[in-house]
């Protein structure tokens, strides 16, 4: 259920129960994340929603928020506050930076819009329709950790720095990731549109 479908309801839960979920989320427990993201999404998502203004761009910020928090759940310390400051830290920083994106890519559309460019012929739109196909196709063949990279890297416009916060990697691994990720779907890309013209 995403975020913005979820009753308004805000549940209080105990810090030292936040604390212990947080604990074996950074052991990799995967139940223990789901709870955690259950008895904490509502205020996250209220947050990045007051921030942004809008549900869509909220919804990436969580989702953001909460691959960190998979990512990075051992860094953090209680001595520096609750689970839920730590959190709402996340969140401030990811929303922010999702205002940032949004603003400079408003700002491009509109010194774009005063290009007036041709409406698109139908063998441009069945060329486009094919591409898109075989973008699919390729990725569909990656690990799931390529797409994700590519995904956060391209569709969301993330640097390689925010990667590496994002995924707690060193920076020069997610950059090599990345490199043969994009390698790997441009060979894919190129094998599958040479299996379509034999």
């Amino acid at each position: 259920m995403k975020a913005a479908e979820r009753s308004s309801v805000v549940r209080e839960v105990p810090d030292a129960d936040l604390a212990a979920l947080l604990a074996r989320v950074a052991a990799g427990d995967e139940r223990a994340f789901a709870q955690l993201y259950d008895a904490t999404i509502d205020r996250v998502f209220a947050l990045a929603r007051r921030i942004t203004g809008n549900p869509s761009n909220a919804e990436d910020a969580v989702g953001d928020v909460y691959l960190q928090v998979w990512h990075q759940a051992s860094t953090y310390r209680s001595e520096r506050g609750t689970v839920m400051a730590w959190l709402t830290i996340l969140c401030r920083t990811r929303s922010l930076d999702m205002l940032r994106r949004t603003s400079t890519a408003a700002r491009r559309a509109q010194d774009n819009s005063d290009v007036t460019d041709p409406a698109p012929s139908a063998p441009d739109l069945l060329e486009a329709t094919e591409r898109g196909s075989r973008l699919h196709a390729a990725l569909a063949e990656l690990t799931t950790d390529q797409r994700q990279l590519l995904a956060l890297a391209y569709f969301r416009g993330h640097t390689h720095q925010e990667l590496a916060t994002l995924t707690g990697a060193p920076l020069g691994t997610v950059k090599t990731h990345l490199y043969r990720a994009t390698q790997k779907l441009k060979q894919l890309m190129i094998d599958n549109d040479t299996q379509e013209h034999e």
